[in-house]
């Protein structure tokens, strides 16, 4: 067991000690290997390694103690390389500021509920979508989990995110022959080469970037880079009303299957509102005639989270969630997810204001006298500005409403009567089924925006349960 101090950002030295230098070299080179390092130790040793020093010996503390005569540890990190670190001394990072970073609670176990709950509403395969960092979850964290269900297809969007997936699972202890990472957005042509492998399933919607994909891998073939049985494989995408992108006749979904070096393994499409049953009938009904001019046995999937929800898979061979799998549903389905995210800031101040005084960015007036509480948290940790409009926060069974401008790092509830005292840690939303979606409406926002605010300066905490 290590123990390290962190000093006051006063000295002017960051690293005290031999072992102190080395454990901080751990965790740096570790960091860029291990999901769990990357977001809990590795996102906060560059941060507070700047102005901190590092020891793991009582001895090495107390003789540099002596020698700089001022020296004031501010927690310590016990268990070496574990995620223990933030459950032990996270309450106590601060940033650059002084200000106390606001924490994400994650739990892999709600995100294998989910996962298991929406399961149960497809026959065929139901694959996560892990894009935005997983909706701002963490892609690695939630591939990690879903990894250990068994689970061996994923979505993302871009050619990056299909490469952070792939390094982690070639590294990974969960990696498994038949595992495949479907890129739903076109890539661009300087990161081909590194994703045309087993793993990887690209997304074609036109002839065109069909075309360019076929003589890619012709070229690559000619210059010995690929070997001459390799075919790429391919989704399909079909425009059925979403009106985006997507191959629109049966005339170019026969060109694509016309070229050579492409192996065609799915097809999909996407809603564009799952709430207006009409114009959902009417993109299944222009799927399925679409989907007649390519062959059977190939994945074929059309619901997203509120489609699987509301129509099940329509039948079809495989489904995908997004939303749904971190938790979060529209207001009129009642279904028992568990939210995988709870995002919580410490309470700075609680000051009272009379009436007539100015608060915050702009000067807003107070109209009669106010309870505030300043919380450590704005919208650069994922707050949307306009939540200062009809935004709310829960304190016990008392709802606080946002007062004044929220700022870059901090906020203001007016708290009336709430039983809230400096120090304190409120949870902003993420404690129960429902009410994530809550604070993205009182905030203005899709529940989408909200999750994906989350940003680096927010501590990661993971949770078994």
């Amino acid at each position: 067991m290590a123990v390290v101090f962190c000093s006051s950002p006063f000295i002017k030295h960051p690293f005290c000690g031999r072992n102190g230098r080395i454990l901080y070299r751990f965790f740096h080179s570790t960091a860029k290997k291990t999901q769990r390092l990357s977001y809990g130790v590795g996102g906060g040793v560059p941060f507070f390694g700047e102005r901190g020093r590092f020891f793991t010996t009582k001895h090495e503390h107390g003789k540099k103690k002596r020698k700089s005569g001022f020296f004031r540890p501010i927690f310590a990190i016990c268990f070496c390389a574990e995620t223990v670190f933030f459950s032990i001394c996270g309450h106590r990072i601060r940033d650059h500021g002084g200000r106390i970073m606001p924490k994400i609670y994650l739990c892999a176990d709600a995100l294998i509920s989910n996962f298991r709950l929406l399961k149960s509403k497809t026959q065929g395969a139901l694959i996560p979508v892990l894009k935005a960092d997983a909706y701002g979850h963490g892609a690695l964290f939630a591939l990690e989990a879903l990894c250990r269900e068994g689970v061996r297809f994923f979505a993302v969007a871009t050619a990056y995110e299909a490469q952070e997936l792939l390094d982690f699972l070639e590294k990974s202890k969960y990696r498994f022959t038949n595992q495949m990472v479907f890129v739903m957005s076109a890539v661009e042509p300087e990161a081909l080469f590194s994703l045309l492998s087993a793993r990887v399933v690209l997304s074609v919607h036109s002839p065109a970037y069909a075309r360019f994909l076929s003589s890619t891998i012709a070229r690559y073939k000619e210059k010995a880079l690929l070997p001459d049985r390799f075919r790429l494989a391919v989704h399909l995408k079909l425009e059925t009303g979403m009106h985006r992108t997507g191959l629109r006749t049966e005339e170019s979904i026969r060109s694509v299957l016309s070229l050579p070096h492409l192996s065609v393994e799915g097809v999909y499409s996407h809603l564009a509102s799952a709430a207006d049953t009409l114009y959902t009938e009417e993109q299944h009904r222009r799927f399925l005639a679409l989907r007649a001019a390519l062959p059977d046995g190939i994945l074929t999937h059309l619901s997203a989270s509120e489609g699987l929800l509301r129509y099940g898979d329509f039948s079809l061979s495989a489904a995908r969630t997004g939303l749904a799998l971190y938790g979060i549903t529209p207001e009129d389905i009642s279904l028992p997810l568990l939210p995988v995210m709870r995002f919580s800031a410490r309470v700075t101040a609680v000051l009272r204001v009379k009436t007539g005084e100015r608060v915050g960015y702009g000067c807003v007036r107070t109209d009669r006298p106010r309870r505030l509480a300043v919380i450590d948290a704005g919208y650069a940790d994922g707050i949307p500005p306009t939540a200062q409009k009809e935004g709310w926060v829960t304190v016990g069974d008392r709802r606080c409403p946002f007062f004044g401008a929220v700022c870059m790092d901090r906020a203001t509830l007016d708290i009336g009567d709430a039983p809230l005292r400096e120090g304190d840690e409120i949870t902003l939303f993420g404690k129960r089924t429902g009410d994530t979606a809550a604070f993205a409406k009182g905030a203005g926002v899709s529940p989408y925006v909200l999750l994906s605010l989350r940003s680096r300066r927010t501590q990661r905490i993971y949770l078994s349960e």
